[in-house]
This record gives C-alpha cells, structure tokens and sequence, in this order.
C-alpha cells in the first residue's frame, strides 16, 4: 500500500477480489468503534500497535449497489477461478 490515507486501505481492499466481496462498509477502529474517514491519514487516527481495523458492512444506496454490481461483473469476467476440487477435471 503506498498512501498513508485511509482511502489507501479500500484501495488495497479492492485490489484483493476474493477479499473485497462487501463493496460497502466503514472502517471502524475495534477498540473505540472509531469511524475512519477516507482523506485522514493514518497517522491522525491514533493507532496504536496491535490496533485493529474492521470493516463493518452498510446499508447500499443506489450509487453503493451499483458500484457493487459493477464489481462483481468485473470479478466474475476478470478474475481467474479459485482452484479447488469442484472445478478440477
């Protein structure tokens, strides 16, 4: 990851398919329940070491469950299939 934004970590996120599969969530710091917003850095959070960051899913909205169905088509179409004995001839 080479941002010290918040945002730098969705980004990271979306890079990883089979991880990204919730499109809409906060950012919450665990042990506060801190929302995280996407242009602070992360140095202005106030991490701490061991801190955890959880993404907490949201409702969609109608630009969130479009994003969201374009990701999905993008993953389906792009993304090589999962290897595993299913699908192994």
């Amino acid at each position: 990851m080479n941002s010290n934004l918040v945002l730098g970590i969705r980004k990271f996120l979306l890079d990883l398919p089979s991880e990204s599969f919730i499109t809409n969530y906060d950012l919450v710091i665990e042990k506060n329940n801190r929302k995280l917003e996407d242009y602070e850095t992360l140095f202005e959070v106030g991490l701490e070491e061991y801190d955890v960051i959880k993404m907490v899913p949201c409702n969609y909205t109608k630009t969130s469950s479009d994003f969201h169905l374009n990701r999905l088509n993008y993953i389906l179409q792009e993304c090589p299939p999962f290897l595993n004995k299913a699908n192994r001839n």
